[in-house]
């Protein structure tokens, strides 16, 4: 956590701890902290580096990035042997040139994963002979799951099953389609600040906050063979807007329909009832 600094603690530096402003390119480096993409290691040695142009301690900037003393004073020594290039580089800095940075050696080895348990070991011996790219490098992802629904088969699932399998396998007919009717809730979101317009070579920026402006609902209706949906969008899931959805489907899309085959879930609101309640009965 950055800490707030006096004046005269940031900038109480001795001598030897200070860096020619001349020398630094002030506008690269704001660029590289606010615009650039780079590692948040490079940005931190950016921001060091600029705090020690400004004639801060050593101290005062441990304490306004959290980093150790020995951290900035590598940032000092590589801008005063290698100047503002090997401060933004991530390789490492030996004395007279940079080199790859040797990295961590990995904690977990997916190829010896389980070795010391042997139900680990027997699940891998089964997964290897059933999914031969289950445990490639950098493949083991142990925080995905896959989950599935078994339902209970009784003789009503079948009954309704059937009739709706024979209703989907009937050839397309104008005059008796069939229509999927579901509803989908939504949140609605509002963005706190204005976004980023897309540039050429970076995605659109947004910011992470949002305001909360309640929740809709959706109503589809998908027509299948015919290659047809139509979205409503509705402030509640009632029995009445539910009605209206069908009234819709029936006057203004499929007038001259002889039948209107509609496949729905079985929701409370989806009875005959709902018409009789929200229309007359003729």
């Amino acid at each position: 956590m950055r800490t707030a600094l006096s004046m005269s603690e940031a900038a109480s530096t001795s001598p030897r701890d200070q860096i020619d402003r001349s020398e630094i390119d002030r506008a690269r480096l704001y660029t590289c902290i606010h615009i650039g993409r780079m590692t948040a290691r490079v940005r931190t040695r950016a921001q060091v580096l600029l705090k020690l142009g400004e004639s801060w301690s050593l101290a005062g900037v441990c304490r306004a990035f959290g980093v150790c003393r020995n951290t900035a004073v590598r940032v000092r020594t590589r801008f005063t042997e290698g100047g503002l290039d090997a401060v933004l580089s991530e390789r490492r800095q030996t004395r007279h040139r940079l080199q790859p940075r040797p990295g961590w050696a990995r904690a977990l080895d997916p190829a010896h994963a389980g070795r010391q348990s042997h139900r680990a070991r027997l699940c891998r011996v089964h997964l290897a002979r059933d999914h031969p790219n289950a445990f490639e490098k950098n493949e083991l992802k142990p925080w995905r799951h896959r989950q599935w629904c078994i339902p209970e088969v009784s003789s009503e699932f079948v009954a309704a099953m059937e009739d709706v399998l024979a209703l989907y396998a009937l050839p397309y007919e104008a005059c008796y389609p069939t229509i999927c009717l579901d509803e989908k809730p939504v949140v609605l979101h509002a963005d706190v600040r204005p976004s980023l317009p897309p540039a050429p070579g970076q995605v659109e920026c947004r910011d992470y906050e949002y305001e909360r402006h309640g929740t809709a609902n959706l109503f589809v209706l998908v027509e299948p063979l015919a290659g047809w949906r139509h979205v409503s969008v509705t402030e509640h899931r009632t029995k009445r807007d539910y009605a209206h959805v069908l009234r819709y489907l029936i006057e203004e899309r499929y007038p001259d329909a002889e039948c209107i085959c509609v496949v729905q879930d079985n929701l409370n609101t989806h009875t005959a009832g709902a018409l009789y309640e929200t229309f007359s009965p003729q």
